[in-house]
């Protein structure tokens, strides 16, 4: 019997670029699409049949409104992708010969070699979202590293430079684009509601992993990330709200004020360094609570 899968995509600004780039790829594959219009204007075109369309009265969140398509969902696996993301040929013909792989072994998250489509960089995370990965992140480290690595993978984001070796098991995989298996997403409660937007995938991962669940990292499974489309100023003003949230609800007072004391002296120091970049990270971030 062939394993159905699901695919849930939450529409912003790029659903009629994701339909045209893969729905036929995902027709042809007898695949369940699930959009979520999240309160945006724009809806999906008439032009595609057999379309499960949900839409939500108010924008929650991403991670709301995942859990929300979540619902419809009945297959034992199911993608979870960004409107911005496109499937190479063959994609899932490929995927669907690996799922006895997943089920035999239990794993619980499937992270594909996602592809940035102008810098080539490729989103495997070799570690889970920390307070130490937080510091390294908002340091002169990955500033100076990102100068000389731009096309086999982001040193600065501690992002591996091995993924093009093999498929693994793994601490983490890009949020772009991955498959879940469903029934222990729904155990951990699927999207953490408090993350609006960005982090929310890392949090999950972060609970999977302490339930004993595993991630796997499949290297043949490729995707393209239109990154620049979905990249924005509300998404780094999302990204410290979603930060402090993270590490309200996992760490103590102490190491909370901290962190976020080393972030804003970093974006101040940054500031006077590169006074060209972006004028409002510190706005942003003073506003995060």
């Amino acid at each position: 019997m062939v394993e159905r899968i699901d695919v849930i995509v939450v529409a912003y600004k790029n659903i009629d670029f994701f339909l045209k780039e893969n729905f036929n790829e995902i027709s042809k594959s007898n695949i369940n699409l699930i959009i979520v219009n999240n309160n945006e204007k724009k809806i999906v075109s008439e032009n595609y049949e057999g379309i499960k369309c949900i839409n939500m009265n108010y924008n929650k969140g991403y991670g709301t409104a995942v859990n929300r398509a979540m619902l419809e969902s009945d297959s034992n696996f199911t993608i979870i992708t960004n409107d911005d993301i496109i499937f190479s040929n063959g994609f899932f013909k490929k995927l669907i010969t690996h799922t006895n792989y997943y089920k035999r072994n239990k794993i619980s998250i499937i992270g594909f070699n996602v592809i940035s489509d102008k810098t080539k960089r490729r989103g495997l995370h070799k570690i889970v979202y920390n307070p130490i990965l937080i510091l390294y992140h908002f340091s002169f480290i990955p500033l100076v590293l990102s100068l000389f690595v731009k096309k086999s993978g982001y040193i600065g984001a501690l992002e591996t430079m091995h993924y093009y070796k093999s498929s693994k098991f793994v601490k983490g995989v890009s949020g772009a684009c991955f498959m879940v298996n469903r029934k222990n997403f729904n155990y951990v409660g699927g999207f953490d509601k408090d993350f609006f937007l960005t982090h929310e995938e890392t949090e999950l991962f972060r609970r999977l992993l302490k339930s004993g669940k595993t991630i796997y990292y499949q290297n043949e499974l490729k995707v393209l990330h239109k990154h620049s489309f979905s990249a924005s100023e509300i998404s780094i003003k999302e990204s410290f709200k979603s930060m402090h949230v993270f590490l309200k609800k996992h760490y103590s007072k102490i190491i909370v004020f901290f962190v976020e004391l080393w972030v804003l002296d970093w974006l101040i120091l940054k500031k006077v360094i590169l006074p060209k970049g972006n004028r409002n990270e510190i706005k942003y971030f003073l506003s995060r609570k």
